[in-house]
């Protein structure tokens, strides 16, 4: 079974989660990022700066055929590596990066939310219909 099982590793990185929309609006774990904030956790944001989530929604409506009107908001999270002393992340020119790890999508209506989930799925992309009234947003936030 060991030698005849495919597997997968890959190095944990360490730092904290931070989104950015395609206007430009950056999200930490629990708040928004005020516009014109160059540092998050005593780490520059210039590489998140650099995440061109229009490009990314292009892509992802190109590669899964959602219709690009069925995406009210899309998020694209990575890992600001902000841990400076932390696993050799400086060594490594780690510190200050932000590994892209995945996406919330916002749809438009609660229409198109099935729609989205198949031709994600159909496109082998990992998903997870939640409704944001549990989590105690506002009816009609959709992710």
């Amino acid at each position: 079974m060991f030698f005849n099982t495919q597997i997968y590793a890959s190095v944990k990185y360490d730092g904290t989660n931070v989104g950015r929309d395609e206007t430009g609006l950056m999200y930490g774990r629990n708040k928004t990022i005020k516009s014109g904030t160059k540092s998050y956790q005593k780490t520059p944001l210039d590489k998140v700066e650099k995440i061109n989530t229009a490009a990314i929604k292009a892509l992802l409506v190109a590669k899964t055929g959602i219709p690009a009107e069925a995406i009210q908001t899309l998020v694209v999270y990575g890992e600001l590596m902000c841990n400076k002393d932390l696993f050799r992340y400086n060594e490594e020119n780690l510190f200050g990066t932000c590994p892209i790890f995945g996406a919330m999508i916002k749809a438009s209506s609660n229409d198109v939310i099935p729609v989205i989930a198949e031709k994600l799925g159909k496109a082998n992309f990992a998903c997870k219909v939640r409704s944001s009234v549990e989590d105690g947003a506002e009816p009609g936030d959709n992710e």
